[in-house]
């Protein structure tokens, strides 16, 4: 590894997106049905620019009701349970390769603070906050993010 690029990521799950995941679950097991769990975990997950066309939000629902293998509750039952017990605080010190760090300011799952003290632990690592930017600034924004992500890529040797 040259270079790590992490994205929307924390060291830990703090209180809110423990919370979060815990009624994500209990949506999934009150209701297998995608279109509904997408249209009320977008709030979450997207900026509020997003919702301001229509056209794009039916877009992706129409794919979340299109998706034939979806993660079963009892996979998502074990991730939520594998993050909540994550926890690299200790270990981001021991990063020792160029390390940048893509935050979102809109990012409601990854918390600015943590996101910048995240940075301030690993040796050799960038910070580039993302202005307007959700946790699913990728699905959301897919030419920006490629834009951002190129020049970072193109450095590496």
């Amino acid at each position: 590894i040259k270079h790590l690029i992490l994205y929307c990521s924390r060291p830990f799950v703090t209180a809110q997106s423990a919370f979060y995941m815990k009624s994500f679950l209990a949506l999934n097991r009150a209701s297998p049905d995608p279109t509904l769990n997408t249209r009320l975990t977008l709030p979450w997950v997207m900026s509020e620019h997003f919702f301001e066309n229509e056209n794009r939000v039916e877009q992706l629902l129409d794919l979340a009701s299109q998706n034939i293998y979806p993660m079963k509750y009892e996979v998502q039952e074990q991730q939520y349970h594998a993050l909540r017990a994550h926890d690299l605080r200790k270990e981001l010190a021991d990063i020792s390769i160029p390390t940048t760090l893509l935050m979102g300011d809109a990012d409601l799952l990854v918390p600015v603070k943590l996101s910048r003290w995240m940075a301030q632990q690993i040796p050799m690592a960038r910070y580039r906050l993302i202005e307007g930017a959700p946790h699913s600034w990728h699905l959301e924004q897919p030419e920006a993010f490629i834009q951002t992500l190129m020049p970072i890529l193109k450095e590496v040797p």
